[in-house]
C-alpha cells in the first residue's frame, strides 16, 4: 500500500497553479493542463511531496484527471521542459516501467532556471546497450529486418518490446533465429549457468554439499522442480527462515543454516544502504551499478537482495555484451541480443570458446566464479 506524504503544501500548490493558469492557459491543450493542474498534485500529495517527481504509467494518469486518457503521450510531451521535467517510461513486461514527472517549482518558472532532478534509475551500461540495439536488426523467421525497441530497466536488464522477442518461448525463439544462418555459421545461446543462485551462494560464502534442489526432493513431498522453486524463493522472500520453518524437520535441518546466512545478508544490505532524509532507497549492485527504489512504494529486505543480484547478473551480461559489439568487425561474429542472463550470437564453430570466455572474464572482474553454458545452432537442427 502506498503511503501519502504526511506534509503536502497546499499554499504552495495553490500559488503554483494559478500562477500556470495565468501564464500557460492559451499556450497549451486542456489535455496538458488537466494533467498538471489534476493528476500532479494527487499524484504528488500520494507519493513523494510538493514539486517532488512521482512515477506513474498511462492508466493511473487517467485516472487521477479522471478521464479516460488513452492518449497521454501528448499532453505529456506538450509539459516536457516547459513546466515539467518528463522521462517517458515503455512498457516492459514484468518490469512495469513507467513515466517519471517533476514540476519545475514556482522559482524555476519565474527564473527559468529549469533544473534536472529526476534521477535516472537505469544503469549507464544498460543504456548504451539499449541504445545500440535501437539501431540494429536481424533476421526472425521470415521477417528479414525484426526491429524491436528496446528499453532499460531499474536493475539494468534490457528487454524488448514491441515485439518482445524475450517473451517468444525458447525453442520458438531458436527456430526462428536460425533463418538468418549461413552456410558455416553457427547461432549461440550463452547462457550463464543457475546466475542468480550460484551468485547468492558466492556472496553468503556458502557451499551445499550437493546439489540442493535434489537434497530437497529427497526428503519432501516435492518433486526437483518445485524444490528448485522453493529454494529459489527463500533468496526473494522477507524472511528465508519462517518459510524454511514449514518444512519437514529433516528439510529444516539441512536449509535452515542457509536460511540464516540468506536472513542476515539481507538485513546487512538493508541496514548498509538505509536512505537519509528524503533520500530514496536504493542498493548497489557488485558491479557498482546503482538501483534506486520508487518513490511512494513498499519495499523489503528480499525485494533488495533482489535488485542487488538481478544488476549483478545485468552487469554481467551487458558489459559483456558490448565487448561482443566492439569485437564484432575484427571476430566476424555478430551480437544480436541477451536474454536475462543469456546472449544470443551468430558465428563460427572456433568463436564458441572466445565468446564463452568474455562473459567469464567480465564475472570475474567482480570476484565470482560462474560458469557458461552454450548451445548452439545450425539451419535444421540443434548441436
Amino acid at each position: 500500500m502506498v503511503q501519502r506524504s504526511k506534509q503536502y503544501d497546499y499554499s504552495a500548490n495553490k500559488k503554483l497553479n494559478n500562477y500556470v493558469r495565468l501564464k500557460y492557459q492559451n499556450q497549451l491543450s486542456n489535455g496538458a493542463l488537466h494533467v498538471y493542474l489534476l493528476a500532479m498534485p494527487y499524484l504528488e500529495e500520494k507519493q513523494s511531496g510538493f514539486c517532488q517527481q512521482v512515477t506513474a504509467n498511462y492508466d493511473e494518469l487517467g485516472q487521477a484527471t479522471c478521464r479516460d486518457y488513452s492518449g497521454m503521450k501528448n499532453p505529456l510531451l506538450e509539459l516536457k521542459g516547459v513546466l515539467c521535467e518528463v522521462v517517458i517510461g515503455k512498457p516492459i513486461k514484468g518490469g512495469k516501467k513507467a513515466t517519471v514527472i517533476r514540476r519545475y517549482n514556482l522559482q524555476e518558472l519565474k527564473e527559468k532556471k529549469l533544473q534536472s532532478k529526476i534521477i535516472d534509475k537505469s544503469p549507464a551500461h544498460a543504456q548504451t546497450l539499449a541504445k545500440i540495439l535501437e539501431s540494429r536488426s536481424f533476421i526472425y523467421g521470415d521477417n528479414l529486418t525484426y526491429k524491436p525497441y528496446w528499453d532499460a530497466s531499474k536493475t539494468g536488464r534490457v528487454v524488448s518490446h514491441k515485439p518482445n522477442v524475450q517473451g517468444d518461448s525458447k525453442n520458438d525463439r531458436a527456430e526462428r533465429l536460425r533463418h538468418g544462418l549461413l552456410k558455416g555459421q553457427f547461432l549461440f545461446d550463452l547462457d550463464i549457468k543457475q546466475a542468480e543462485p550460484s551468485i547468492i551462494q558466492q556472496v553468503l560464502k556458502y557451499k551445499f554439499p550437493s546439489d540442493p534442489y535434489q537434497m530437497l526432493a529427497d526428503v519432501s513431498e516435492f518433486d526437483r522442480k518445485e524444490a528448485k522453486q522453493k529454494i529459489n524463493m527463500l533468496a526473494y522472500a522477507i524472511s528465508a527462515v519462517k518459510i524454511v520453518r514449514y518444512w519437514s524437520l529433516e528439510a529444516q535441518e539441512m536449509f535452515l543454516p542457509y536460511a540464516k546466512q540468506l536472513d542476515k545478508y539481507k538485513a546487512k544490505l538493508w541496514e548498509s544502504w538505509k536512505p537519509k532524509g528524503k533520500q530514496r532507497r536504493f542498493i548497489d549492485t557488485l558491479g557498482g551499478s546503482r538501483v534506486y527504489a520508487d518513490r511512494g512504494q513498499r519495499n523489503n529486505k528480499g525485494k533488495i537482495l533482489n535488485w542487488h543480484i538481478q544488476g549483478t547478473v545485468a552487469d554481467i551480461i551487458n558489459t559483456a555484451s558490448l565487448e561482443i559489439i566492439q569485437r564484432e568487425q575484427a571476430e566476424g561474429w555478430k551480437f544480436l541480443f541477451p536474454e536475462h542472463d543469456s546472449i544470443y550470437v551468430v558465428g563460427k564453430n572456433q568463436h564458441q570458446e572466445k565468446l564463452k570466455q568474455v562473459i567469464i572474464s567480465k564475472a570475474k572482474d567482480l570476484n565470482l566464479d560462474l560458469s557458461v553454458g552454450v548451445q548452439s545452432y545450425v539451419v535444421g537442427k540443434t548441436q
